[in-house]
């Protein structure tokens, strides 16, 4: 007797809503308080401003967007003068730091305060306030939702590099986290369309939602607008995405009078990412098989 329940991970597409790992802390966060008290978006960034003043330090700013902690200094004491020392607190500049109290005062201020937004961005996964994505144990692989139970168990992460390891040894990579309002849009009862790739098929299942959508404002502000084709990991998310919005807008491959400078001037218009016309028509070409031109004898 066959079953028709099946233990397959249910596959999806990348969004411009979502953000790397590294930024997850900074904006989902949850404390559930021990006196029974819920604050919903964890401890203020006032809060956290405090714990990170000290010794040297004049000036303190969090910044959400980009996922950093800006630091300005009293003069030759670290950084550049009057200028901030910005950084992701899981990279910490000590070499920037000219003393050594200083140094050492202001690495514990920010492991106390990083050690907070971590644990509060921890809860917030497990009450279910935003999702973790990611490929389970190789680049190629298609994205998944990573279960909250099983994020809880990740024992290592590598928060500038998206890559976390469970205490099974499962290794996770090119994680990013989603907003919770995009659960409703990942129907796990479409039927999973296919991405090409050169080696092998990927299924991918697409969001329901309408083909010619822009990102919101507040996105576009807060996501890198130019891609980066040179780095594997987002390389692979914008193929996947291209290759998405491509199928979506374009079911009988591309129209003859339509360029893929026009193709790609779109997709910057109405998913938030600037993109290159070869970097479109490759992935068209080489992922969709849509057809080359022809050589002139």
């Amino acid at each position: 007797m066959t079953s028709n329940v099946t233990d397959q991970p249910q596959w999806i597409v990348p969004d411009p809503s979502w953000i790397p790992i590294g930024r997850g802390p900074f904006q989902y966060r949850y404390d559930p308080g021990f006196d029974g008290s819920v604050r919903a978006e964890g401890s203020s960034d006032e809060y956290l401003k405090m714990v990170l003043r000290g010794l040297g330090v004049v000036a303190v700013d969090i910044d959400v967007g980009l996922g950093e902690f800006a630091l300005i200094f009293e003069p030759y004491v670290a950084g550049p003068f009057g200028f901030p020392l910005r950084f992701h607190p899981a990279e910490f500049p000590a070499e920037e730091m000219r003393q050594e109290d200083v140094r050492a005062e202001t690495a514990k201020n920010v492991a106390i305060a990083w050690s907070i937004m971590c644990d509060e961005f921890r809860a917030a996964v497990l009450n279910g306030n935003c999702m973790v994505i990611g490929r389970t144990e190789k680049y190629s692989n298609p994205l998944t939702i990573v279960a909250p139970d099983v994020f809880a168990q990740f024992e290592e992460i590598d928060w500038i590099k998206g890559k976390a390891k469970a205490e099974s040894g499962e290794s996770y990579y090119s994680l990013h986290i989603a907003p919770l309002d995009r659960a409703s849009e990942m129907s796990s009862s479409e039927r999973p369309q296919e991405c090409s790739r050169p080696e092998a098929k990927v299924s991918c299942e697409a969001f329901d939602k309408p083909k010619q959508r822009s990102a919101p404002a507040s996105v576009k502000s807060s996501i890198p607008l130019q891609a980066d084709p040179s780095s594997e990991e987002q390389s692979l998310l914008m193929e996947d995405l291209i290759c998405t919005y491509l199928e979506e807008n374009y079911p009988n491959k591309k129209p003859r009078r339509v360029s893929y400078d026009a193709i790609a001037a779109l997709f910057t218009e109405h998913k938030g990412y600037k993109v290159s016309e070869s970097w479109v028509r490759q992935t068209a070409q080489n992922r969709l098989g849509w057809p080359r031109r022809r050589k002139k004898a």
